[in-house]
């Protein structure tokens, strides 16, 4: 497995964008306003699920070790349409891009000249890009706890009630803007934090269907599972 299918192992296949929240740097000093901040974290996070049609951004991805030593960085750009289809295209380091289109899933490796295609619901089931990119509906599959306001987002934390999803947590850092999703951090079982961060992005814009349609090029090995 190369770097960039291990980063995308960690975001779509269970382990999300922004930055670690600990509980030491909560912040409701004040009673009234950390009632506000709650209750604003979870409108927008409950507008993200429920309004979002369509997303596209660029994004900056970083990965943690459990000591919190960056070990990979990525970037790129990602296009979202609800549900289930989705194309993330990684520059840099290692050009890759991630294809959805509602029923199959392709994960394409330039270096290596090869693409993987497997069943779209046998790989996301329950996982972060699934929650992402699923259909307009809120979490039930989470325990969702406010971490309040910090660096200008409202983070809430998503915890997963069955333990066999292959990660600790989700944080979703949010504002109240057009965009609503800044960051997006994932902790997996091994301790290891995947933090993307989204910017220059658009919502419920139009898609082109093309953007979620994968063509082979020449020569390319194709593995199917």
């Amino acid at each position: 497995m190369n770097r960039l299918q291990s980063l995308f192992s960690a975001v779509l296949m269970g382990s999300a964008i922004g930055f670690s929240v600990p509980v030491s740097a909560q912040t409701p000093s004040q009673p009234g306003k950390a009632v506000q901040a709650s209750q604003q974290g979870e409108v927008l996070m409950k507008r993200f699920f429920t309004q979002v049609k369509t997303l596209q951004a660029d994004f900056r991805q970083e990965v943690a070790n459990e000591k919190g030593r960056i070990i990979q960085r990525a970037e790129g750009q990602v296009a979202i349409a609800r549900p289930g289809k989705f194309r993330w295209v990684y520059a840099s380091p290692e050009p890759q891009e991630i294809v959805a289109d509602g029923e199959q899933l392709w994960v394409y490796d330039k270096d290596l000249a090869q693409v993987t295609i497997r069943p779209l619901a046998a790989s996301l089931g329950n996982t972060p890009a699934a929650l992402i990119a699923g259909k307009n509906a809120l979490p039930s599959d989470f325990r969702i706890r406010d971490l309040g306001q910090r660096n200008g987002l409202y983070w809430v934390e998503l915890l997963p009630r069955q333990a066999e999803h292959g990660f600790r947590r989700i944080v979703m850092g949010l504002a109240n803007d057009a965009m609503l999703l800044h960051s997006l951090e994932l902790r997996d079982d091994f301790g290891q934090t995947t933090r993307l961060n989204f910017y220059n992005g658009q919502v419920n814009k139009p898609v082109s269907t093309s953007q979620f349609a994968f063509v082979t090029p020449k020569g390319v090995d194709v593995l199917r599972q």
